[in-house]
């Protein structure tokens, strides 16, 4: 359990290893297919799943340092407990689960792209009391987060590294 009383999951790839080189299929210098994920630890009353991927190392125009989004997935069924690699691009999928915005601002998975030096990519698995229901359309990291607020019961992490080159 965490500080905020969330209880934790455990969050795997059969891609790569936590803080291990996420590979080069799965970046947009390669074939930006989706990377597989999956999730255990779940407890009882979860409605659906929501992940987000992000690169807290990445520079904004000015060069300071931003979250920036590369993957919104959210309304994911309870009896899930993976993504498989290769999600099409697009804002709906199989079973209602549905794909927001990245930061490109569009639906679906957007892959590593570092211009330089090692990023971090985090992908967050979190476990919720309801189907969220929202617009995929409309929805992107930040929404999502406020959406989710108060909704949490559980969450876990893993961590890719990707490096230009």
């Amino acid at each position: 359990m965490n500080p905020n009383g969330i209880l934790e999951l455990t969050v795997a790839s059969s891609a790569f290893e936590d803080l291990e080189t996420i590979p080069f299929e799965h970046t947009q210098f390669g074939a930006n297919r989706s990377v597989p994920l999956a999730w255990e630890g779940a407890p009882e009353g979860v409605k659906s799943y929501a992940v987000v991927a992000n690169d807290p190392d990445a520079p904004s125009p000015r060069l300071r340092l931003f979250n920036f989004t590369h993957w919104v997935v959210f309304d994911i069924p309870p009896d899930m407990a993976s993504l498989e690699p290769g999600l099409p691009v697009k804002p709906l999928l199989e079973k209602g689960i549905k794909q927001g915005k990245n930061g490109y601002g569009k639906n679906g998975y957007a892959g590593p792209k570092p211009p330089f030096g090692e990023h971090r990519y985090i992908f967050t698995v979190y476990a919720l009391d309801a189907m969220l229901g929202l617009d995929p359309a409309k929805t992107g990291k930040k929404a999502l987060i406020k959406a989710m607020r108060g909704r949490i019961l559980a969450q876990g992490k893993i961590t890719g590294l990707y490096k230009k080159g």
